[in-house]
Formats: structure tokens, sequence, C-alpha cells
């Protein structure tokens, strides 16, 4: 089994950055072996991922092409059903108390999982889009819950232009 360096940081949790880094050249080179029975968490992988892409962090170029890769790779496997977002769609944010928040393409009834701060990173300024603003957050959860029965709720961010198209103004805006 090939690991990515995320999930190879995982399993040698509670050990030093060096004896960690060490282990991974050795890794690569073939010169060491994983244990069988280390468990991947597709969504970590993802979620690291998307924080090198889209979250300012600063990598190598390479890292950067394989994070893109990385998030290729998993978007299928962690996604309820075949989606792709249309400029045409219609939105509505659902927001409670808490910094989580659900992001619906109420166009093609599917949700996201978002954060406050993801809507402030990728949708201030963004038109056709409805938000609703409850005093409770299980509001909010009954909403998400209601997605998760019908098997079109997404449990992780959207992918920028091929699962999200927000206009930032009206002018900009398409046209029925």
């Amino acid at each position: 089994m090939d690991l990515t360096w995320s999930q190879f940081r995982r399993a040698h949790t509670g050990q030093p950055q060096h004896e960690v880094s060490d282990l991974w050249a050795q890794y690569k080179a073939g010169e060491y072996k994983i244990e069988e029975g280390v468990e991947i968490d597709l969504y970590a992988d993802f979620n690291e991922a998307y924080n090198i892409v889209y979250g300012g962090k600063v990598v190598t170029d390479d890292e950067l092409s394989a994070s893109k890769k990385t998030l290729r790779d998993l978007q299928p496997e962690l996604s309820p059903r075949k989606y792709t977002a249309h400029i045409m769609d219609g939105w509505t944010l659902w927001l409670g108390p808490t910094n989580n928040a659900l992001l619906e393409n109420h166009s093609q009834n599917v949700a996201f999982t978002i954060t406050r701060s993801w809507w402030q990173l990728f949708g201030t300024g963004a038109v056709r889009v409805d938000i609703q603003v409850f005093e409770e957050q299980s509001q909010v959860i009954k909403v998400k819950e209601r997605f998760a029965k019908q098997k079109r709720l997404f449990v992780r961010y959207p992918l920028p232009v091929m699962e999200f198209k927000f206009s930032k103004n009206m002018k900009d805006a398409p046209t029925g």
C-alpha cells in the first residue's frame, strides 16, 4: 500500500517530527515497511489537501500539484452522488450561532457542510444566495439531517468551479 505523507504522518502520531521524516525517507526508498492495518482517513486527506490548495499554506510546486491531484481523486469517492455546479444554480446559506453552517444548492437539491470561515473566504459578496439565520444550531442540524437522509449531503467543503460557482455582482450574473 502506498501512503501519502499525511497518511504516513498520522500513522506515526506521537513520534518526534525528525524521526517521522527519517522514516518517511526510508519508506520512499523501500527500506521501511509500514505496519499492516494502518487506518486511512479519506476525509482527513481531503481536508489537508484542500487546506494546501486553497488555504494559503506555503508549499512547493510539487506539493501543490500532489494536493490538487488528491482532491481530484478523492472528490468522487467522498461524494454521495455525481454533481457539478452551474452558474445559474440558486444557493441558500444556513447559519446558526456556531461556526458550522450548510451551503445548499437548491437548484440541484444538495448541500455541503461548511464553516463561517469558509463562507468568508469563498462566498462573501456572492449574489443569488439566500441567507437563513437561526437562533439555535439544532435548526441547522435538522436541515443537515434532511439532506443526509436523502443521501444529498456532502460532508466536506465544495471544490471551487466544479462544485460551486458564484457571481460576485449582479452585472456579471447571467440572466435566465
